[in-house]
């Protein structure tokens, strides 16, 4: 009986892991609030969540590309995080950064 738990052990642990990993391009934590983002949401929508941005970026090459950074748990270490738009709505968003959005490489 002994040497099935260590299966059983790895297999719950793989669903729980899965279970808290969101796919896709939101990835977002509680810490920040972004977890509630989604895609094809307006600049309103999220500000109304996150505060109005602390940065706003253009990409250069196409400015209808915007990422748009906003301050969290600044009381212990400030991160940062990044929601990037097209068309004004939501394509993509992550929180964790230690830097403002940069959009000078291609994207």
């Amino acid at each position: 009986m002994r040497h099935l738990t260590l299966p059983a052990f790895i297999m719950g642990s793989a669903v729980l892991l899965a279970g808290c990993m969101e796919p896709g391009p939101i990835r977002g934590t509680i810490h920040s609030n972004s977890y509630k983002l989604r895609l094809g949401m307006t600049i309103e929508e999220v500000e109304s969540l996150m505060a109005p941005a602390n940065y706003v970026r253009f990409n250069p090459k196409n400015a209808l590309i915007v990422c748009r950074t906003y301050i969290y748990d600044e009381e212990y270490d400030v991160k940062f995080v990044h929601v990037k738009f097209e068309n004004d709505l939501v394509v993509g968003a992550s929180d964790g950064h230690r830097k403002v959005c940069n959009l000078t490489h291609d994207q």
